[in-house]
């Protein structure tokens, strides 16, 4: 008496996946093309052109990418500009501008040990309202230099904000950072002014 085998799982895979191949490519073929794909879309999705659809995310990369050409180069936003302060001195260097604004001028000089910063408030110029930090230790002094005057905080460490408020309305806030540090980074500068000059208005 003769026993029937039974098929062996990997032949009932590979016939499924015969099936399975064959059934798509005549679903393919006859039963959805083009021209009814097509009618699906317009069907499902009135108005919808994919005409396009291969550079459609492009579009929108287009679009960020000219923003932040925009916001690369831009020197003011939201009506605030702003306006980079870096400096690098060797020991001694003489009065060496900071910034100027509207008559109000910041200088620094490097001397051996620790940076000056000179608050000049000009004929012209606006009032400057100060808080200066001297290494590390909050000044309580707010100075408001008179027109033709103004003050030298020096020291190895020192934080310095100007506010200056013009007569046309316009505000100007300047943060600078300085400290003393010889031969720092390997190169023979010693004085170091960082910072950002605000203006509002």
């Amino acid at each position: 008496m003769s026993r029937s085998r039974r098929p062996s799982p990997a032949f009932v895979l590979a016939l499924a996946a015969l099936v399975v191949t064959l059934g798509g490519t005549a679903l393919a073929s006859g039963v959805l093309n083009k021209k009814k794909v097509n009618k699906i879309i317009t069907n499902r999705a009135p108005g919808l052109s994919v005409a396009h659809a291969a550079t459609a995310g492009k579009a929108d990369s287009a679009t960020a990418a000219q923003s932040a050409a925009n916001a690369d180069s831009a020197a003011s936003v939201g009506g605030i500009s702003f306006q980079p302060i870096s400096l690098a001195l060797t020991d001694p260097t003489g009065s060496t501008p900071v910034t100027n604004t509207g008559g109000d001028t910041i200088n620094a000089q490097c001397a051996v040990g620790f940076v000056i910063l000179n608050l000049f408030r000009g004929a012209s110029g606006a009032p400057m309202e100060l808080q200066i930090l001297f290494d590390g230790a909050q000044n309580p002094l707010v100075e408001k230099p008179n027109p033709n005057s103004g003050i030298s905080p020096q020291g190895a460490n020192l934080g310095v904000t100007a506010t200056i408020r013009e007569a046309s309305g316009q505000v100007s806030r300047v943060s600078i950072d300085a400290f003393y540090e010889a031969d720092a980074f390997g190169g023979p500068q010693d004085c170091f002014i960082q910072g950002t000059t605000e203006r509002f208005g």
